[in-house]
């Protein structure tokens, strides 16, 4: 930014660019002998007071400029650059005391000789109000962003100046009075007559229903006495003319209203958070989760979450653009950077063109030869039984088979290696086994007709060449496998699946991995699985009907998978599990992971966070890019953090 030629400078502003505006002020009772009597109990807020406090007093002015957005700004007059800028920060932290959760941006701005010309173009209307006591609190500001917000052939300002009253002879109390002055300002870019008419009865709305208790209306006037440098200056209390009016605070609405379209951050009444100071050293192995937000106040405190803690599982749950699959794609690629040795293995279950968020890693697609994920991995004698059982409950569960058929596709299992040696290596291979034990070691006549039949008809479903080539057995591990195992990042696309196949995939590769990964002693993080749109695996199901295939699946499937979590763990592989409606996921999802980032959340979403109703109905509201964070690793509960 260029410096003014200082020559060219009459007087300096000290001007402060609100970015937030504060929490709703809710007046609390408080009993008479509960304040002493030299002080006040404050039951209304407002921003009509003398900040400084100096004698004679300053005026203050509030600007509010409308187009196709809103800017709110406070200013004062400054002989300097360097006094704007310490009255600008000193105004701005008293504002902030007095308004909880407002937040703004100091700027000492030139006003120089030609700005009087500039702001001559301008045409400039006053909002006269009667004087005395006022049946009604006038709401100004309120009336002002419903007239003109989203009003895009114009640009309005609202000029607001105030100065409180001189301290009288008589007295050695300070006033409580201010002078009063409101402008409006505009400069249209069109000057069709109809147009400016009608912005001219906008004018009027601002006089109308105010009244004092005699009668007297608000009127709309061209103010005669005032040029535009004496509204930049502050100097419209000079003369002494009718215009200036005394008022107190409760007179006019001097607050933050609902309506004004500034963000509005929210504040967690029982947030527990250690501020400590984050070394660099922890930062290199920790993932930057967001900026962290106290009191409704952006600070600059930077909430990481350590990488060694991700084996306890991240959960981030969210709504449908508040920002889950954005943070999701920047905290792997971090990950990535910051962990290079991790192997991370995302599972694309739900959504096509998922890769563009993973550039970097190696992609297979279920139609790709290389996509395999053998059903079975031949592993030592010792631990073989309990491979052979854990297989027979992943397909039981997949196929969507009662528990009396997993005890039957393990005997298969026993006798194929008791007979062979091995198991088939083709899936349907020890399909077609388990229908000839069926058959050679009947139930009863009835229960064996009706067993017999609904294995058939589960046993079609994989009858695919393809299904038969992913899940074959083979000597060697699949190279995808080893390559994660090595710490590359694979991106395995099953969104073109059918519901069964899918499901049987992924139990197959749950169980590869709990196959071929050990006990680690430290904790550390080796290997993670990320899954997006988790209800297309972890979903609860829509039936109560025990007899359904379906709620037969899913209710196997999350018993697997609360074990898989907990088992896992002390291997150092990590789940990140990300969904729009936690509420339709299983159980164990939601609660076993230690770290949850939840973004905004409708009902019944937002009841399984919290008990607070207060914090149910902040995540309801929640901006996109803001979101709760939960630490059960370290039993911390931010208020919410402004995502990157």
């Amino acid at each position: 930014m260029m410096e003014e030629n200082e020559e060219n400078i009459l007087f300096w502003q000290s001007r402060i660019k609100i970015t937030q505006t504060p929490e709703p002020f809710i007046p609390q009772f408080i009993p008479e002998n509960a304040v002493p009597f030299y002080q006040e109990h404050e039951d209304i807020r407002s921003f009509l007071y003398d900040p400084f406090g100096d004698i004679p007093s300053g005026a203050y002015g509030v600007e509010l400029t409308v187009n196709d957005n809103i800017e709110v700004v406070f200013f004062t007059k400054a002989d300097t650059k360097f006094e704007a800028i310490r009255l600008g920060h000193a105004w701005l932290t008293n504002l902030k005391f007095k308004f909880m959760g407002l937040d703004g941006i100091v700027e000492a701005k030139a006003i120089t000789k030609n700005s009087q010309e500039i702001l001559s173009q301008n045409h400039l209307f006053e909002v006269i109000l009667p004087q005395g006591f006022i049946k009604n609190k006038v709401n100004i500001i309120e009336r002002f962003i419903k007239a003109f917000y989203y009003i895009n052939d114009c640009t309005v300002q609202l000029i607001i100046l105030w100065q409180r009253e001189p301290r009288s002879d008589e007295s050695e109390e300070q006033s409580n009075l201010f002078h009063l002055r409101v402008f409006i300002e505009y400069n249209m870019k069109n000057s069709n007559i109809e147009d400016k008419l009608k912005l001219e009865g906008i004018f009027q709305f601002f006089s109308m229903d105010i009244e004092n208790q005699i009668g007297e209306r608000a009127r709309i006037s061209n103010p005669f006495d005032v040029s535009h440098l004496d509204i930049l200056k502050g100097t419209v209390f000079n003369n002494d003319i009718t215009f200036s009016r005394n008022f107190v605070p409760e007179d006019v609405n001097f607050d933050f209203p609902e309506n004004t379209p500034l963000p509005r951050l929210p504040r967690l009444k029982n947030n527990n958070v250690r501020y400590i100071d984050v070394k660099n050293h922890f930062k290199r192995n920790a993932i930057r989760v967001g900026t962290h937000i106290k009191e409704s106040v952006i600070t600059n405190h930077e909430t990481f979450m350590p990488i060694n803690k991700l084996p306890q599982d991240l959960a981030i749950f969210g709504k449908s653009g508040s920002g889950k699959t954005y943070f999701l794609a920047r905290f792997i690629e971090e990950l990535t950077i910051k962990a290079p040795n991790v192997g991370i293995l995302v599972l694309n279950v739900a959504k096509e063109s998922q890769e563009i968020f993973y550039r970097d890693f190696d992609k297979i697609k279920y139609s790709d030869e290389e996509f395999h994920i053998p059903y079975f991995i031949q592993t030592e004698s010792e631990s073989l039984k309990k491979h052979l059982q854990e297989t027979a409950t992943y397909i039981c569960a997949s196929l969507g088979l009662k528990n009396v058929f997993e005890k039957i596709i393990y005997r298969t299992e026993v006798g194929f290696f008791e007979l062979q040696g091995k198991l088939p290596e083709f899936f349907i291979g020890l399909l077609k086994g388990v229908e000839i034990y069926m058959n050679n070691n009947p139930y009863g006549l009835e229960e064996q007709a009706n067993l017999l039949q609904v294995f058939k008809n589960r046993m079609n479903v994989f009858n695919e060449d393809k299904v038969q080539e992913v899940l074959k057995i083979t000597e060697k591990l699949p190279n995808w496998v080893n390559s994660w195992l090595n710490g590359k990042n694979i991106f395995l696309d099953l969104s073109m699946t059918s519901k069964f196949v899918k499901m049987l995939i992924v139990n197959a590769i749950f169980q590869l991995i709990r196959t071929i990964t050990k006990d680690i002693e430290a904790e550390e993080l080796k290997y993670l699985i990320v899954i997006d749109e988790a209800h297309a695996i972890l979903v609860k199901p829509i039936t109560t009907n025990s007899d359904d295939a379906d709620f037969i699946m899913k209710e196997q499937m999350a018993k697997i998978f609360s074990e898989l979590l907990k088992e896992y763990r002390s291997r150092g592989v990590g789940f990140v599990i990300a969904d729009q409606s936690p509420s339709q996921l299983f159980e164990e999802v939601v609660s076993q992971p230690s770290i949850k980032v939840i973004f905004r959340q409708d009902y019944p979403n937002n009841t399984l966070f919290s008990e607070d109703p207060f914090e149910r109905q902040m995540l309801t509201q929640l901006e996109n890019r803001l979101a709760l964070v939960n630490n059960g690793a370290t039993g911390e509960k931010y208020d919410p953090i402004l995502i990157p």
